[in-house]
């Protein structure tokens, strides 16, 4: 057993897979790389199917699983395996299955696809699931709850984080991603999550969190962008901000939260956005500043 190696993302999975979600995992992975199903010089199955025979030696062991999760431990993980995505085999056995089930429910694919563009291994780990337990009609749940572990697995429980690596992945930004894993992983989960983004941001170059008015006076964030990072109603954040409740500005039509020269939210009157449901100030001090309010 090697602790350094992530044996779950080898196989597809996230840390709560249940036994029944391992074997179909390992099933589906090692019928794909049968040395009768690859070929070429440059192949790597080998390689790839003693990988796979590891991790499933390790995972199908309930003693070994608990040794080997004790050691990894319970915080973030390095993401190296999980976004390798250089070693996808040609189409694997699971296909005419596959297709059989798409004939029924066609909203399967797009549902597959989507956790495809986190790792084809969460996709193909998925589709057995399926095909085993035959739960089509919990699909959407399943994929929600895979991609959830994923995040919370490589990017750590706080939301902006996880909405950031959202975002970075679904527009095809995966060194960013990576960056990002190894960012939260060194500097832990409870360092300030929009110190991380505004960082990763200028290395590569990426739209910023923050912007200025017209006037270029005052920043802020947009509120579009604010209510999906933490799952506010984008309304109700724009009405605030209109009334005063909540300090910001408009330009060209958008509202923006402003922020201060720190990149810190700036709010007022504080019992009224309470009453208006966002606790906004406890909100900003144990987000924004990685503090909770007793």
């Amino acid at each position: 057993m090697d602790a350094s190696k992530d044996y779950y993302a080898i196989l597809g999975l996230t840390p709560s897979a249940e036994e029944v979600v391992i074997r179909a995992a390992y099933k589906a992975l090692a019928q794909r790389y049968h040395p009768d199903r690859t070929t070429g010089k440059d192949n790597h199955s080998g390689a790839r199917m003693a990988e796979i025979n590891e991790a499933y030696q390790v995972l199908s062991n309930k003693e070994k699983r608990e040794e080997y999760d004790r050691v990894r431990g319970s915080g973030t993980q390095s993401g190296e395996a999980a976004f390798r995505e250089n070693d996808e085999p040609t189409p694997g056995p699971l296909n005419d299955d596959w297709n059989t089930a798409l004939a029924f429910y066609p909203e399967l694919s797009e549902i597959a696809l989507r956790l495809r563009t986190f790792s084809w291994r969460l996709a193909e780990t998925f589709r057995a699931q399926l095909l085993e337990s035959k739960s089509f009609d919990s699909a959407e749940n399943l994929s929600r709850r895979i991609e959830a572990e994923f995040l919370r697995l490589y990017f750590g429980p706080d939301e902006s984080i996880q909405q950031f690596a959202r975002e970075l992945i679904f527009s095809d930004k995966r060194d960013a991603a990576k960056s990002l894993n190894s960012a939260v992983k060194v500097l832990g989960e409870r360092a300030e999550p929009f110190r991380i983004i505004r960082t990763i941001e200028s290395k590569y170059d990426l739209p910023p969190m923050w912007e200025w008015n017209t006037a270029h006076t005052i920043k802020g964030i947009r509120v579009s962008k604010l209510a999906k990072y933490k799952g506010l109603s984008e309304y109700d954040l724009s009405d605030s901000v209109r009334e005063g409740d909540v300090k910001g500005f408009i330009r060209d039509g958008e509202i923006f939260v402003e922020v201060d020269d720190n990149g810190e939210l700036v709010w007022d009157q504080r019992s009224q956005a309470e009453k208006r449901g966002f606790r906004f100030g406890k909100w900003f001090r144990s987000i924004f500043s990685g503090r909770q309010e007793p």
